[in-house]
């Protein structure tokens, strides 16, 4: 049926690789250094918007102009030191090949900029990697969804966006994307099952 599911989008940090904590350390530190914001209230800002491009989240913390670049570049910077020490954990790539299996393709979805995961070797996992462009505006939400539509050839209806985070999950959904929410897939079996599931509910209509 047209708008059965077929295509998964993944999302990056908390759903297969385990950062979100060293991230909300290391954000909340700039946000403060750079706003003079409390920790607490920078860590709190950066959980409650987790899922947008860093440089909104720095506008929403009130800094603007110049050094909304700089510390979204030291940010970058940093992120790109930590993820070229980290390696997607076996049990992800195990459940990216489950899904593959039950015949969906899968992209990944993130607002990391691409030059920080470009060591990664994502490409050997996914169907499409799918990071942040700035300057061109090519970010999660409707942009990305519209490039996995023009190469898929299917409608909003026909992905599943799988993610931890509220604000992607709000997006996603408004969108017009049947979502998932996970707390990483190294620890979430279920995931795959209820995958299966709404293929064969699907399928079998």
């Amino acid at each position: 049926m047209e708008c059965c599911p077929r295509v998964v989008l993944l999302d990056f940090d908390g759903t297969i690789i385990d950062t979100m904590g060293l991230y909300t350390v290391e954000a909340a530190r700039l946000i403060s250094m750079y706003t003079g914001m409390s920790l607490e209230e920078a860590e709190t800002l950066y959980r409650s918007t987790a899922g947008m491009p860093f440089r909104r989240q720095l506008e929403m913390a009130g800094l603007r102009g110049g050094k909304v670049e700089e510390a979204a570049r030291r940010f970058e910077e940093w992120k790109k030191s930590l993820l070229s020490r980290l390696r997607l954990d076996n049990r992800v790539i195990e459940a990216v090949s489950s899904i593959k299996g039950l015949g969906f393709k899968v992209y990944l979805s993130t607002n990391n900029e691409c030059s920080v995961i470009s060591g990664l070797s994502l490409d050997r996992v996914f169907d499409g990697v799918l990071c942040n462009e700035p300057g061109r505006g090519f970010e999660k939400g409707e942009p990305h969804l519209r490039e996995v539509m023009r190469r898929e050839g299917v409608e909003a209806c026909s992905i599943v966006f799988i993610g931890d985070s509220e604000y992607d999950i709000r997006l996603y959904r408004g969108l017009g994307v049947r979502v998932i929410r996970t707390n990483g897939l190294w620890r979430d079996e279920g995931v795959v099952r209820r995958l299966a599931w709404l293929k064969e509910e699907c399928e079998g209509d």
